[in-house]
């Protein structure tokens, strides 16, 4: 008897559904852009449990009549082409009839839709791919679609689905977006019966920026437009100005011909540009909203129609990078009354260079521009003026030997007559021990205020100063733990947060607290009581709105693994904020201080970020250069 059988219809559309619905916000994307294409000028997208319970998308559009209601429902039917020969000139979101089929074999489906000609609705629910009820029934002309106890079907996929709260993100960041780019249609979100989201029908992008993500965001971005007419291609963009940075990437949002895409290298082609302005771990937002003919993408490469394959990529890239680059430019020029050096939008190193130059020549006292220095100091010995941070560099060849493991011997403060003759060999000790670290490597200097130049071996060591230091505190910190000194904040922080970082930080206050971070949330308001002694210095802003983006960020992560990277972000942010920075003028002293106390530090090849600490060239590296060896 054979082995090969086919399986029964319904099971293969079970599995099938998988290549459209793999979480509640596929769910949601699917059914919201159904409605847009039929017409929606106001939709209500309700949901319960993150999506796993219920979904609902009540609409205004079209709606359907009792024949196209009974349809709609079966695998690959559609209204919206007829050969494969329509994809060239697809101008819709749904196309291939898969959507209300696959979500209707693994949920408990209702759909009630009327349209205008029509004296009354039709109401149908499916269970387990079977009609199990259809009537008539009063209904303003729209459609609405429940989706309920999603995957039950499948309970092996069903156990795949993440936390409520990380499905439930998923879907209004999902919505905000949609709702971004139509601004001639008002959405409304409600979740666990809260409304979390209302945008009334605005006249432009920029409107429905600001309703959607506050008046600072809007402020924030610069408009422009350009064309490429031989690609029939024009980008409308709004890309933010360099004092307004986000702490990830998703506030960059693309759009093509308005459907929402993922394409990495389109936001490369954004956050390039900002390299030389923003921090380092700071992002910039922006809305780039594509038109192009539809005869030059394709739509079809990705099941859940997430991204399209562009004709001529680099040429959209280019237009892309080119406005950016303009409105950087434009910024610039209207904030400063002196023509811009062009290096300043060359290369990140160009660019770090002239603005260390030019915070150099404004710095003012050094313990008014940077008290959180000071704690930094304390802990490596090392004193000196901080001026700028430089960003990451590349690097070649990295030698871990390039350093002795030696640990300094320090002399006690006072010494008894008794212990004299002990202490003269402690000091003895330590001078030979001092030797030894001296000639296990040869201080040269210090370059560019920057780096320090050292000889070990036949190789010539670079060390970046601040990506060094910034090792050394973090181990520093991280090994300090069971102790943890917190400072009591005598006025209490408080922070207005959306619903959705709500949602996001509730889970991990409890872990906050056995990091020294107290918090309380209620409504809304985050309120900071104490924090570590580490940390005291760092904006209590900025530490919230990281440890928020590391949440998000890892959001897919199981708990465990959010709260060791939120520890690892948190003491790295500390160690950058307290290690001395590039600019900062050391003397020989303090530079062997700093290569001493690396030498010993683990994990000392690269910063806590993964920027390398240590650059080496060896002897015949460097003869190579000079043509003195092939």
């Amino acid at each position: 008897m054979g082995k090969i059988h086919k399986l029964p219809l319904i099971e293969a559309q079970r599995i099938a559904a998988g290549e459209v619905v793999e979480r509640p916000a596929n769910i949601v994307k699917e059914l919201v852009e159904n409605s847009l294409d039929a017409g929606a000028s106001d939709i209500t997208i309700i949901c319960e449990d993150g999506g796993k319970k219920l979904i609902r998308i009540i609409d205004n559009g079209c709606g359907m009549s009792h024949e196209d209601a009974l349809m709609c429902i079966k695998p690959h039917a559609t209204s919206k082409i007829t050969s494969v020969q329509d994809l060239a000139t697809i101008q819709s979101f749904g196309f291939r009839g898969e959507a209300l089929s696959s979500i209707s074999s693994v949920s408990l489906f209702t759909l009630v839709t009327r349209e205008a000609s029509a004296p009354e609705a039709t109401e149908i629910i499916i269970i387990d791919k079977t009609i199990s009820h259809q009537a008539k029934k009063a209904c303003n002309v729209g459609t609405d679609i429940s989706i309920e106890n999603l995957f039950y079907t499948i309970p092996a996929r069903q156990k795949f689905l993440k936390s409520s709260e990380t499905e439930w993100r998923a879907i209004e960041h999902l919505v905000k977006a949609l709702a971004l780019v139509h601004y001639t249609c008002s959405f409304t979100l409600i979740h666990n019966n809260k409304k979390v989201l209302y945008t009334p029908i605005t006249n432009s992008l920029q409107e429905r920026v600001h309703h959607i993500f506050g008046r600072e965001f809007s402020s924030s971005l610069m408009c422009e437009t350009d064309t490429h007419s031989e690609y029939t291609l024009t980008i409308d963009g709004l890309f933010s100005k360099p004092s307004f940075s986000r702490y990830d990437r998703n506030s960059l949002f693309m759009f093509v011909n308005k459907r929402w895409i993922k394409n990495y290298k389109l936001i490369q082609a954004i956050t390039k540009q900002y390299t030389s302005i923003l921090p380092t771990g700071r992002y910039p937002a922006g809305i780039a909203c594509i038109t192009i003919d539809p005869g030059q993408i394709d739509i079809n490469i990705h099941p859940r129609k997430e991204e399209v394959q562009f004709m001529h990529p680099r040429v959209v890239e280019l237009l892309l990078e080119k406005m950016v680059k303009k409105c950087l430019e434009k910024n610039v020029s209207q904030n400063i009354a002196f023509p811009l050096h062009p290096s300043v939008f060359a290369t990140p190193f160009d660019s770090a260079q002239d603005e260390r130059k030019v915070s150099r020549d404004r710095s003012t006292s050094r313990s008014e521009v940077y008290p959180e220095f000071i704690e930094g100091l304390r802990m490596s010995g090392i004193t000196s003026s901080p001026v700028f941070k430089l960003p990451p560099e590349p690097f070649t060849t990295i030698l871990d030997s390039a350093f002795v493991e030696t640990s300094p011997t320090r002399l006690p403060a006072d010494v008894s007559v008794e212990a004299l003759a002990k202490s003269e060999a402690l000091a003895e000790a330590g001078r030979e021990q001092r030797s030894y670290v001296e000639q296990s490597f040869k201080l040269i200097g210090q370059f560019n205020t920057t780096y320090i130049i050292a000889e070990n071996n036949g190789n010539l060591i670079l060390v970046d100063q601040h990506a060094a230091h910034e090792r050394i505190l973090y181990e520093k910190f991280t090994t300090q733990q069971e102790t943890i000194a917190r400072i009591n904040l005598i006025f209490p922080h408080t922070m207005q947060l959306t619903e959705q970082e709500c949602s996001a930080i509730n889970p991990y206050l409890n872990f906050f607290e056995s990091l020294g971070i107290t918090l309380t949330l209620k409504n809304t308001h985050l309120t900071i009581h104490a924090t570590p002694v580490t940390l005291k210095d760092q904006s209590l802003d900025d530490l919230i709105y990281s440890s928020l983006a590391c949440i998000t960020q890892a959001q897919e992560l199981e708990p465990e693994l959010i709260k060791k990277k939120l520890y690892h972000s948190l003491y790295a942010m500390a160690a950058c904020k307290a290690a001395v920075k590039a600019g900062d003028s050391l003397n020989h002293e303090e530079m062997h201080k700093l290569l001493e106390e690396l030498s010993h530090t683990n994990n000392r090849m690269t910063c806590p970020h993964g920027r390398p600490t240590t650059w080496v060239y060896s002897l015949h590296e460097i003869e190579k250069i000079f043509k003195r060896v092939v």
